[in-house]
C-alpha cells in the first residue's frame, strides 16, 4: 500500500483546525461572559430605555440555533432584574 505523506499532513492539519474551531464556539447551553462595555449598543439602549436608572452588573452572550442573545443582570429601583435581549435590541424576557 502506497502512502502519501503530504496528504497525511494535510489531513492532520485539517483535523487540528476543525478541533480548534469547534472548541472556540460557545456552547448553546452555557453563556459566555461579556464585559458590559462590549455589549452591542442596541442591547444597552433597549435596557436603558426600559430602565433609565439601570446599573449593569453582569452580562453573558448565548448562541442558540445561530442566533445570539444577551442575558444581562441589572439593578434598578432597588431590585435585581435579569433581562434577555436579542442582539438587535428586542427585549425577549424580563425576570424581576
Amino acid at each position: 500500500m502506497k502512502t502519501f505523506p503530504c496528504s497525511n499532513v494535510k489531513v492532520g492539519i485539517l483535523a487540528i483546525v476543525l478541533a480548534a474551531v469547534a472548541a472556540s464556539l460557545p456552547d448553546a447551553n452555557a453563556g459566555e461572559k461579556v464585559a458590559i462595555v462590549n455589549l452591542p449598543p442596541p442591547v444597552t439602549l433597549a435596557i436603558l430605555d426600559r430602565f433609565p436608572d439601570a446599573r449593569f452588573t453582569e452580562a453573558e452572550a448565548e448562541t442558540e440555533n445561530g442566533v445570539v442573545k444577551y442575558e444581562v443582570e441589572i439593578k434598578s429601583g432597588g431590585k435585581d432584574i435579569d433581562i434577555e435581549v436579542a442582539a438587535d435590541g428586542r427585549i425577549l424576557k424580563i425576570d424581576d
